[in-house]
């Protein structure tokens, strides 16, 4: 509730607005509209229960008018609104009195990633948390606990991991904590397609580049699949030009010491685990 405490935050982050006695404001989309409650089936993130955010926009939450709630008069004093990334504190007869606010809602923190295969079918689909951008590209943590979608079914992320999506690159690498077997494991894939600051878009192509972490061997996986694919979905010939020389490039990365493959990573690492 607004008035005397903490506004309550809709399963996505966002801010609802309530007036004492009144019903909570409505949640608002990645648009500004309407929303009702999360919809089943839709991966979350442990602690959140939603798949994504708010980036940089100001929503619209709806406080009843004094009609509707037979108070006379404005509230008097200092109310504490809570955001997403803090508490702010405002008069009261400068929020709640409004017949609507704009609130400012900061960048969230949660990004859903959506993989696809070629020809369009799901293929793994998780909210992370967006740890830091660098000029490597965007460090995401998904910790234990996190609901996730794999080839269209419910899944739940026993071992948390960091993924670090390129600003350019045709992959992404997966790194791991034990008791995975695998150290790194980077998918061989199109470049990142953001949509907005919290859902990034990725086509896996089957190809992986994997270093297994009690012998430190690099192996690449899944050339069959590769070959099955470009086949039946019929791959471009420079995407596989450009899948293949991501492949190679990463084999040798993976095992002469280049960053972040080396020790980098675990940094963001322990952030999650």
């Amino acid at each position: 509730m607004l008035a005397g405490g903490d506004a309550p935050l809709d399963r996505l982050g966002h801010l609802l607005l309530a007036w004492p006695g009144g019903p909570a404001g409505h949640g608002a989309d990645r648009r500004g509209e309407q929303i009702g409650p999360a919809r089943p089936g839709t991966p979350t993130f442990p602690g959140r229960g939603g798949a994504g955010g708010g980036a940089g926009r100001s929503h619209r939450a709806t406080v009843p008018a004094a009609a509707d709630t037979g108070v006379a008069d404005p509230p008097r004093g200092v109310v504490t609104v809570r955001f997403p990334v803090g508490r702010v504190r405002l008069p009261a007869d400068r929020v709640a009195w409004l017949e609507s606010v704009r609130v400012p809602v900061m960048p969230s923190d949660v990004v859903r990633v959506i993989y696809r295969k070629y020809d369009g079918s799901a293929h793994r689909d998780y909210p992370a948390r967006r740890l830091a951008e660098d000029d490597l590209g965007v460090w995401l943590g998904v910790p234990a606990g996190t609901e996730s979608v794999y080839h269209g079914r419910p899944s739940v992320e026993q071992i948390p991991f960091v993924l670090l999506v390129p600003h350019h690159g045709w992959w992404t690498g997966m790194f791991n904590p034990p008791p995975r077997t695998s150290e790194v494991y980077c998918d061989i894939a199109t470049p990142a397609r953001w949509e907005g600051d919290d859902t990034v878009h990725l086509i896996d192509l089957d190809l992986d580049v994997v270093r297994r972490r009690a012998t430190g061997l690099v192996e690449l996986r899944d050339e069959d699949e590769f070959a099955e694919h470009r086949a039946r979905f019929g791959y471009p010939e420079d995407v596989v030009a450009e899948a293949e020389a991501a492949a190679r490039w990463l084999f040798g990365a993976l095992g002469d010491g280049t960053e972040p493959f080396a020790t980098s990573y675990r940094k963001w690492l322990t952030l999650v685990v």
